[in-house]
Parts: structure tokens; sequence; C-alpha cells
């Protein structure tokens, strides 16, 4: 099964309503994920766990993920109400509120294209400091600026709530396991649409029929500049532009069925044009189990290697042909021979070739 190319970061946006999909070659977004019958999708959550440190170039960090929902177009709800709905979690270098922050947007249909209703947001989650990492030969370090990457480990949720006709009522986003992580954790917090304060204050709640999660946040993201890496070895040749590096999983969970959806819904009320405009170099595999309909469904994402990170790794530096007493590290990037007995104990001495471990 071919890999599915996105352009786009995390963010749900509404499927079609066809009874079964094959998973679709599209290039420019997520797979959708929808009813297979037109009912309202309830009880998604969506769970990101990152396996491998992403950097954005972006010089505010800008990482992030969207769910992106089209409402049904026939509910018990009252007229007007929400087309379009958004439930969001940030990640950037600005610690006020919060340097995780999530944020949710509702909007309507009008003659001139969607108008936002309601808007709530960014509020504190999560906050961070900096990110160091150890290559994998033990040698230097490489920082990452708090919210300017997202360091293995991580995790975050976005779950929404529903009454009891399906309406989406309000959500809770979730972080935890940041490496990075200054404040509590897990951290939580939860907002219900009803509290939020909006232009078109009688715009009421809607239910979901599908939706599309994506990854977001600045123009490239890189993985650390040892991926791919010999074993053993720090230095290595950077990935072949294009390359697929995986790095973290999402799982889906409704207490409705969901399944893959080939395209968009009729049954949308907001138009089927309507789509998150974020783009990042990120790719999604598609999903399991295959085509549904299932109450979970996982998926691997990951970026397509594009250019090295912003940020290097920074080591102690020795003269070559010194003896030194604290090698690999203070060798830095000439390497080191193996050790030798001297008359304060074992020395090292550096070297010119490839830094490797002695």
């Amino acid at each position: 099964m071919k890999k599915h190319f996105r352009r786009v970061l995390l963010g749900l946006a509404l499927a079609s309503c066809s009874p079964f999909a094959a998973f679709a070659q599209l290039q420019t977004y997520n797979y959708n994920i929808g009813s297979p019958d037109c009912k309202p999708v309830t009880g998604v959550t969506a769970t990101v766990k990152f396996t491998q440190t992403v950097i954005s170039d972006a010089a505010s960090g800008d990482l992030g993920f969207q769910l992106s929902a089209w409402s049904l177009t026939t509910h018990p709800g009252k007229p007007p109400f929400v087309k379009w709905q958004q439930y969001m979690t940030g990640v950037t270098d600005l610690s006020s509120p919060a340097n995780v922050n999530p944020t949710i947007q509702t909007f309507n249909i009008t003659s001139t294209g969607l108008e936002m209703d309601k808007g709530w947001g960014p509020v504190a989650l999560l906050n961070l400091g900096n990110a160091t990492l150890t290559p994998p030969d033990g040698q230097g370090a490489l920082v990452i600026p708090a919210g300017h990457g997202i360091i293995a480990g991580s995790e975050f949720t976005i779950a929404l709530q529903n009454d009891k006709d399906g309406k989406i009522t309000g959500a809770t986003f979730g972080a935890a396991n940041f490496p990075n992580g200054l404040t509590t954790q897990p951290a939580s917090v939860s907002q219900a649409l009803a509290q939020i304060a909006g232009p078109l204050k009688q715009a009421h709640p809607a239910p979901i029929v599908g939706f599309q999660f994506d990854f977001t946040g600045g123009t490239v993201v890189s993985p650390p500049p040892w991926i791919p890496a010999p074993a053993g070895k720090f230095q290595a040749p950077p990935p072949p532009i294009g390359q697929a590096i995986p790095v973290g999983t999402i799982t889906y969970t409704a207490s409705s069925p969901m399944t893959v959806l080939s395209s968009s819904p009729s049954c949308a009320a907001a138009s089927t044009s309507v789509v998150t405009a974020e783009t990042t170099n990120s790719y999604y595999d598609p999903l399991s189990p295959a085509g549904g309909p299932s109450k979970t469904l996982t998926q691997t994402f990951g970026i397509l290697y594009k250019q090295a990170s912003p940020y290097t790794v920074t080591v102690p530096s020795c003269p070559q042909g010194e003896v030194c007493s604290s090698c690999p590290a203070s060798c830095g990037l000439a390497g080191c021979f193996l050790p030798k007995p001297g008359p304060n104990g074992v020395t090292w001495q550096c070297k010119d070739s490839q830094r490797s471990n002695p």
C-alpha cells in the first residue's frame, strides 16, 4: 500500500459518506475519516505519539495539530448552526500563555464565504524548556530552544465532547510525557462551546460527519542531524531529498464506527472545497484496519526530508594530535585514538579522521 503524502499539518477535515473507501493517493491532505452512512461521528479522540524528535524551521516554532471537521447538514439542532469546526494544539516559542496551547474556532457560511462564529484561545496547557539531546555516539549536545521542536516521547490528545444528539459541545486538550516539560504533566484543559463568546452568539452546535487530522508548523520540519546515522557514527550523510522519515503514530477512537473515505461527503454543511490551509513537509501512511468501519484506527506519520535542521551539535574542540584526558567529548569533531596509559592515567589522542566511538 502506497504512502499518503500530505503537505499540511495535523488537522481534521470532513470525509465522504461513501460506505467504503480505498486508500486514495491524495497529494494535499491526510486521509478523510468519517461515518460510513452519513450519521454523526461521536466520541472522537485523536492521540499523537512522537517516536522521533522533529525540529521546525519557523522563526517561532509554530508546530501543531489541527482537527478540522465538517458539520452534518441534517440534525436536531436549531439553525443557524456551525458549519465548519477546528480544534487545534500549537507549539511555539512564546511562553505566554504557554509554549503548548489549544485553540477552538467555529465558522458559519455567508455569501462571501466562511465567517468565524466563535473563537477561543490560545490558552495555557504546558510550558517547555530548552531540550538538550545527546547524539548517538555520546559526543557533544544538540540544544533545541523551547517551542522549536517536539521531542521524542511527547504525546498530544484532542478529544471532542457530544450531547445526546451527537452535537459537538466542547473539547478537551491534553499533553503528556514531554521530556522538556516544565509544568505538571499530564496536562489537560477543557472548554465548552456554549461558554465561548462570538460575533454570532445564536449559532448552535452541530454534530460532525467526518474529519481530517493534520500535522502543522513552519514550512520545513527536520529530524536531528544524525538521522540517518551509521551504527557508532555521529557524522552521517544527510538523507536523500524526499526520503520518508517516520516520526510518530496517530490513533483515532470514537464511540461510533469510522471508515476511511475516498471523497468529501454530500451530507456536509460546508462546501467540500473548504479545507485547512496550513502546509508542511509531512506524510501519512494508510490507516489500519484497512477500510473499516471500526471504532479505532491507527496510522504512522512522518516527514519528507527537505533540509538539515537549523540547529547543530556543539562539542568542545581539541587540536589534532593533542593528548586529551577526557575523550571522546573533548576531541570534538576530530575524533580520538583508543585510550593508552599515560603519566596521569588513561589518556586519549585526537585524530583527523571522522569522529567515531573509540
